[in-house]
């Protein structure tokens, strides 16, 4: 079931792809749904759906648990009985000397520096891989007092350069957010 709005869509064996034989887990990936089911695991795109099963993959048995994503794109899916299976269009990768060097291994917000500041200071951070990055100042109360980033940025070590001269001394809250990654910290002008 996906829902928009107050608009139900089912989703089911006679409208669409998807196998009749239950579902076990679900996991999101950008524009794809992955679900887990007893006949296999399936992919969703919005318009086409596309079932990896025993007959067409390396899946060792149809009879799935659960499904899980990692931040290599590689699809982990549990079976019923043959073991944990993994997945990836084009190939697992397995290691990080498939990555670009210099990569950083997780997405990290850094502290200001420095920190204390009047009026400018320098907030940095790394990608793992290229996205969408929103990177927001807030004041004590959580309202928004500027946003210092609001783009897809590439994997790598980024810094920015902020000017809080037009606001009051006092404490904010720098907060990264990169889909469901979201990490905070303080800061404090001084004038």
């Amino acid at each position: 079931v996906r829902i928009a709005g107050d608009q139900w869509n089912i989703f089911d064996h006679f409208n669409s792809g998807l196998p009749n034989s239950g579902i076990s887990s679900i996991a999101l990936e950008d524009t794809l749904v992955w679900i887990a089911t007893g006949a296999g695991l399936v992919s969703f795109d919005g318009t086409q759906w596309t079932v990896l099963d025993t007959d067409n993959s390396d899946l060792p048995g149809n009879g799935l648990l659960a499904v899980a994503l990692d931040s290599r794109g590689n699809k982990w899916a549990g079976t019923l009985a043959e073991g944990v299976a993994v997945y990836r269009k084009g190939g697992v990768v397995t290691s990080t000397e498939d990555d670009a060097p210099g990569t950083p291994g997780e997405i990290t917000l850094l502290q200001n520096y420095p920190n204390p500041f009047n009026p400018t200071t320098t907030i940095s951070f790394s990608l793992t891989h290229q996205t969408f990055v929103s990177l927001r100042v807030f004041d004590v109360l959580g309202r928004p007092v500027a946003t210092v980033v609001s783009e897809i940025m590439p994997a790598g070590t980024h810094a920015r350069r902020w000017n809080a001269e037009a606001l009051a001394a006092g404490i904010y809250i720098c907060r990264l957010q990169t889909g469901a990654f979201s990490q905070s910290h303080m800061m404090l002008i001084i004038k």
